[in-house]
């Protein structure tokens, strides 16, 4: 008896079991977790917005940061802190760096005050090894340190480049672009002193750089509208990378080794091959305007 009872049992349960399981199947991927996206942070300029896209597959994925909000005038440089947050340069009547959620998008305040220490013209920043920001001062020349927890402002890092465009941190050092001696000039990181410059040759208004998978170094010739390439350790140029033909401004190597960039002219995040600089693909459109820095970061990400 007790052990036709346990018999019972099993097939019982064996039933129910069999029932969920047809029953999950019907109900597909739809209640499965979302798996984490590789997504492109984007600034547009001229909609004074921050735009999200699927880095694989070129889809949007909705308006990160509404236009406006907090005073967004002119987005152009993006960074994600060590907090989480979006950190942006507001460029045009301004001059500050506004703070928001890194999963929201909402306004957290004002980051950098507008014009503090001098600041003028923001452009590119980037968080450095202390933890400080970094903020690359195209007008007033040089890049201004700030508290990387206050905003407050510490000093200006370096009196030069004029025309500054752009900075990377690599190997302890600070490396930022200028479009006025159209190069990539290296800077001791603890002193800011001029180590000199890094690229040599041609390029007419220098804008974005970047540091490939190869060790080389990629850098927008915005007038050429060209992605030229230079010998990472010489600092040679090598030629034409890619042709982009629509005012290059930030880039940067993807999550998969492509190469991402800004086209201001062409209001899209072009992706190039980053072996060969063949054009790939583009994303562009739902109110992307005057495409200026870009930001990669995975995460799950739910599409409009």
């Amino acid at each position: 008896m007790k052990r036709s009872r346990l018999l019972l049992a099993v097939v019982l349960a064996t039933a129910a079991r069999m029932a969920a399981a047809a029953e999950d199947d019907a109900r597909g991927p739809r209640d499965q977790p979302e798996a984490p996206q590789n997504v492109v942070y984007v600034t547009s300029f001229d909609s004074d917005a921050v735009l999200r896209f699927n880095v694989d597959t070129g889809a949007f994925l909705g308006v990160f940061v509404p236009p406006g909000s907090g005073g967004l005038n002119g987005p152009t440089g993006l960074t994600f802190g060590r907090d989480g947050h979006l950190y942006v340069a507001s460029f045009v009547l301004n001059n500050s760096v506004l703070k928001y959620h890194g999963h929201t998008g909402a306004f957290l305040g004002v980051f950098v005050t507008p014009g503090s220490g001098g600041l003028q013209g923001p452009v590119d920043l980037r968080f450095g090894p202390d933890g400080d920001l970094y903020v690359v001062a195209s007008y007033a020349g040089g890049v201004f340190r700030y508290n990387g927890q206050t905003g407050a402002f510490v000093s200006q890092f370096t009196a030069d480049p004029d025309g500054a465009e752009a900075l990377a941190w690599r190997g302890g050092d600070l490396f930022v672009s200028s479009h006025m001696s159209d190069n990539v000039i290296r800077f001791d990181g603890e002193t800011g002193a001029n180590m000199g410059a890094v690229t040599d040759g041609p390029l007419d208004w220098a804008t974005g750089f970047a540091f490939g998978p190869d060790g080389n170094i990629y850098v927008a010739s915005f007038f050429d509208q060209t992605v030229v390439k230079f010998d990472g350790r010489t600092g040679e140029w090598m030629g034409t990378f890619a042709d982009t033909g629509f005012g290059p401004q930030m880039i940067a190597f993807g999550p998969h080794g492509d190469l991402y960039v800004a086209s201001y002219f062409g209001s899209a995040v072009d992706r190039y091959d980053g072996q060969t600089g063949e054009w790939v693909s583009s994303m562009w459109g739902n109110g992307l305007s005057g495409a200026m820095d870009i930001a990669f970061r995975r995460q799950p990400v739910t599409a409009p």
